[in-house]
């Protein structure tokens, strides 16, 4: 019977948010970071809301009691922001560690100046 997988979590290492071309305009957060090794790939993407700060965590899955090489892996991924309903103000979204600052005003959620 095979194990299940090692639950981790990504390394990130940068966060770019931009409007995505869709109608209405999406926020979307562009994540660059890494995979601790060979073995390792990305898991479930969860986010959650609190006060003004929208959470996102990027998961990791590895198997276990399998012998991986030790290199570092790169990885992007985009994440669709969920901020619909939102009220007008400032926000920030934290992704796993990373923060970046965006703000919704009457045209929609878009990346802080």
């Amino acid at each position: 019977m095979a194990e299940p997988d090692l639950a981790g979590v990504a390394g990130v290492e940068a966060v770019t948010l931009m409007l995505d071309k869709s109608t209405p305009p999406r926020l979307v957060a562009r994540v660059t970071g890494y995979l601790g090794d060979a073995c390792t790939r990305l898991g479930a993407i969860e986010q959650t809301l609190a006060d003004k700060t929208i959470k996102v965590n990027i998961g990791t899955l590895r198997p276990a009691g399998k012998m991986c090489a030790q290199v570092i892996k790169d990885f992007e991924q985009e994440v669709a922001l969920n901020t619909a309903g939102l009220a007008l103000g400032d926000y920030t979204v934290e992704i796993n560690g990373v923060s970046k600052a965006f703000k919704v005003d009457a045209g929609g959620a878009k990346p802080a100046p």
